[in-house]
């Protein structure tokens, strides 16, 4: 059994099991996110769970109930995101638009990119690059995998990889920015790279 073979390390189980479930992932979180990008984000997460929780895996439980219970999850935070993400820009033009603009929060807030950039540009080269390909150039998975000549797969576990090391390091400083600047809906969007 494939689940049982995944349980032992065996990547080949990993990558067939890949090829059964990531279409129809990639169809359910479509149906919600409308996203072909976020979507595949979604497979992506999906399947880096899986590997990283392999030795946990029971095989008397179904699979395919616990992939999609992963992808529910993934989509429901996504979609949470999307809200805060919504509310964050509400908010900021509104506070930005009128004449009392505030200057600290405007040197917060490009302190906080430049501080994303930083982090960008920490990530290992071929990391970095996937990473700028998919969230600066706005290319699918499957493009970066052409222009690369690597398969989807490395594209969404560097993306993945990059993703978690940069919320990582942004979480560490959160204490200390709110402390010294009261701007948690700012804050919020970076919170959820």
């Amino acid at each position: 059994m494939l689940v049982q073979r995944l349980a032992k390390n065996d990547v080949q189980a990993f990558n067939e099991l890949y090829n059964l479930y990531s279409r129809r992932i990639f169809g359910f979180a479509y149906g919600f996110l409308r996203s072909k990008e976020e979507a595949e984000g979604i497979v992506q997460e999906v399947f880096v769970k899986i590997w990283e929780t392999r030795n946990n895996l029971r095989s008397d439980l179904s699979f395919s109930w616990f992939l999609f219970t992963i992808a529910r999850n993934l989509i429901l935070n996504k979609l949470q995101h999307h809200q805060y993400e919504m509310r964050y820009q509400k908010d900021f033009l509104a506070e930005t638009s009128g004449d009392d603009n505030n200057t600290e929060e405007q040197v917060f807030y490009r302190d906080m990119s430049d501080h994303i950039n930083n982090l960008i540009m920490e990530l290992p080269p071929k990391r970095k690059e996937i990473f700028l390909l998919s969230r600066f150039e706005g290319l699918s998975y499957q493009e970066i995998s052409e222009k690369l000549n690597i398969s989807v797969k490395t594209v969404e576990v560097q993306i993945s990889l990059a993703l978690k090391y940069i919320r990582a390091r942004i979480k560490k400083i959160t204490p200390v920015i709110l402390l010294s600047i009261n701007l948690l809906s700012i804050f919020r969007i970076f919170l959820f790279l």
